[in-house]
């Protein structure tokens, strides 16, 4: 039975049928999650009977103390309809998020089997059910490379260095010229920059902090190829979110991957740099899964457990070529037309000099097509020397700095959470 047929054989059943399917759940939680359901319009396809289920337990789970009350509940739900950028109606992402984020492994349990139960079977369940129980991506132990942390930031910056040359001047060959007078660092480069400051230096990582260093750098740095809408941002007095889906959410956001220390809080993060001015929820989708794919990159997660599992929690399309792309492929700037071509060009690559390649040759916004395809590749493959030697002599020496510091910063970090 597919997604769609269980979909309409639940939403004609007693929501109470439902509850009682497991005997036993925590008092108080089921009024106060069928509210939040209701007022959200979550209807019409089982999602409410679905999330009223999670709140059930057994009589064991219950007497060790460690049960899902309702406020855990009900933070999870809201995160899963007010941070995702998903269609209230879409089941499948939800139920992926509040696994991933809020779930202990007993009530995973459970809501496996419910989902089973009840016949739904949506693509990459399996895996999503995995990763879920996987201790490294719930955070219960760290299996982070700290080695990898400024090589990763690196291949963000390359990537971008390598693909300015050929942002409106591409005549979608792969076998380019890696670096030419042209090629310099861009936007991309340095909003990513002021991320890892952010980072660094702010207590709370409140959004506030956040906008005022990406003010700060950017205006330090403003012929560097912004859009008009994030340059009119950047000058203003009172920067507001401009709904926009433009990839600079993405484009920038790779350090949260280095920094979270579990999905969760990679996806939070990846929500905070782009809602500040990329509130569009593809914007905001398009930053979550860069930075979703690079965590799971650095971890070891394979090639295909993150085709399979960014598929399925964003929508992409990564089972296509860069061969299939190419002929068709139009110049944009939008989240949906370049973050899964680079992921894509990820996917497909052998080696990071690869993988950059592949994505610039694509003929689009080719600096910001390098800069997330080589954040991604940085993770699995080293960047060559000669490649490092020319990024960073193209760099000012502010800009180094930074980088640098960012590598000190996240090595002495993991340093201290392996000690304790």
């Amino acid at each position: 039975m597919d997604f769609e047929e269980a979909a309409r054989m639940i939403v004609s059943s007693d929501i109470d049928d439902i509850i009682a399917w497991n005997d036993y759940f925590v008092i108080g939680d089921i009024e106060e999650i069928k509210k939040i359901v209701r007022a959200h319009g979550i209807i019409n396809i089982g999602v409410e009977d679905i999330i009223c289920t999670l709140s059930t337990t057994n009589t064991n789970y219950v007497t060790s103390g460690e049960g899902m009350g309702a406020n855990r509940v009900v933070t999870a739900l809201n995160h899963a309809i007010n941070r995702l950028p998903v269609k209230l109606q879409d089941i499948e992402k939800v139920i992926v998020y509040v696994w991933i984020s809020e779930c202990s492994p007993i009530l995973m349990s459970e809501i496996r089997g419910m989902i089973k139960f009840f016949g739904y079977n949506f693509p990459g369940i399996d895996l999503i059910w995995d990763v879920a129980m996987d201790p490294d991506i719930k955070g219960y132990k760290d299996n982070t490379n700290s080695g990898k942390q400024a090589q990763v930031m690196l291949g963000a910056i390359a990537g971008d260095i390598i693909g300015s040359h050929y942002e409106y001047v591409n005549d979608r060959i792969y076998n380019f010229e890696l670096f030419t007078d042209g090629s310099f660092f861009t936007d991309d480069t340095v909003m990513t920059l002021a991320i890892t400051r952010w980072l660094m230096e702010s207590d709370y990582l409140s959004s506030s902090d956040l906008i005022k260093h990406m003010i700060e750098l950017g205006r330090k740095y403003p012929d560097v190829g912004y859009g008009p809408g994030f340059k009119n941002w950047i000058w203003s007095d009172n920067p507001q979110p401009y709904n926009s889906y433009g990839n600079g959410s993405a484009m920038r956001v790779s350090p949260v991957a280095l920094y979270a220390q579990t999905l969760n809080e990679t996806l939070e993060l990846a929500y905070i740099t782009a809602s500040v001015s990329h509130n569009h929820p593809e914007g905001i989708k398009g930053a979550q899964a860069t930075a979703a794919t690079i965590y799971m990159a650095k971890n070891g997660y394979t090639k295909s457990q993150i085709r399979e599992l960014i598929s399925v929690m964003f929508g992409y399309n990564l089972y296509r070529t860069i061969n299939e792309i190419r002929p068709h492929y139009e110049w944009n700037d939008i989240c949906q037309q370049s973050v899964p071509e680079s992921i894509i060009a990820f996917l497909e690559g052998n080696d990071f000099e690869d993988v950059v390649r592949l994505a610039v040759s694509l003929g689009g916004d080719a600096d910001t097509l390098g800069a997330i395809a080589g954040s991604i590749a940085a993770c699995v493959y080293p960047i060559p020397e000669n490649i490092t030697m020319e990024c960073e002599k193209r760099l000012t020496p502010d800009l180094l700095k930074i980088l640098h510091d960012f590598e000190k910063y996240i090595n002495d970090r993991n340093s201290l959470n392996h000690a304790s």
